[in-house]
């Protein structure tokens, strides 16, 4: 692949563009850190492309918000290298021909999350998208949430695209609820939505212990767009099938 060619909605500096790693369990955040550094060399290295560190692991101020970094993409991203406003952490001090750059850091959970809109309005959608942003003001649990508004064509919808930040305060279900809120008003129907990865069962609701999460997966409508099986989905599970498989192992 070359990422020259990208043509994606989200702005891109690389073939493998973004690798956050999460201290999930046993491990502090400054332990991974020390273990991310190690292997950033040695994939720079190996591959002879630039890593850079954002978000907790960078230095620079200028640095820490990833969005600042691919903005523009890899043209960009080649051109700030050359005028010494953007860092390279490990690796040479330009982009690689083909596969470009790439961005690593230490972070705690982030859910990105897509709720799909039954328009192909795009303007329509960003406006959605600009209330969300303007929100932020008065309703703080939206203060760590980026969004944008995008068309995407293969489902035949728009979508708002977001990436949770704090899933303690801002659920797939709270977000889901504001968005249908602001889009309703707009005359605007939600007609399913899309969590990328998985989620820890306190990422689904707020009142997790309280209610089905089956019932929460269908008022989603996680299932619109793709196969969604719950059990596949669950990151708590997903821990708990290793650690069974791990200690059965070392008996």
């Amino acid at each position: 692949q070359d990422i020259n060619d990208y043509k994606g909605n989200h702005p891109s500096i690389g073939i493998i563009d973004v690798v956050p790693f999460i201290p999930i369990k046993n491990i502090t955040k400054k332990e991974l850190q020390i273990l991310v550094d190690h292997w950033a060399q040695v994939v720079a290295g190996q591959y002879k492309v630039p890593i850079v560190y954002y978000g907790g692991m960078s230095w620079s101020s200028d640095q820490k918000d990833l969005s600042q970094i691919r903005k523009g993409g890899i043209r960009s991203a080649s051109k700030r290298i050359k005028s010494g406003s953007l860092h390279v952490d490990q690796g040479p001090n330009s982009p690689n021909q083909t596969l470009g750059m790439s961005c690593w850091a230490v972070r705690e959970l982030m859910l990105a999350y897509n709720v799909s809109l039954g328009t192909e309005d795009l303007q329509a959608v960003k406006d959605v998208a600009k209330q969300l942003r303007k929100l932020r003001q008065k309703y703080p649990p939206l203060q760590n949430v980026k969004v944008l508004g995008w068309l995407t064509p293969f489902y035949n919808c728009a979508q708002i695209s977001a990436n949770l930040y704090d899933i303690q305060k801002m659920t797939l279900e709270s977000f889901y609820d504001l968005v249908n809120t602001i889009a309703t008003d707009s005359g605007i129907e939600v007609i399913g939505t899309e969590l990328i990865g998985m989620s820890p069962k306190v990422g689904f609701t707020s009142h997790a212990e309280n209610r089905s999460l089956n019932a929460l997966v269908d008022k989603l409508g996680l299932a619109k767009h793709v196969d969604f099986v719950l059990e596949e989905r669950l990151l708590d599970r997903a821990i708990e099938k290793y650690e069974q498989t791990h200690t059965s192992s070392t008996i």
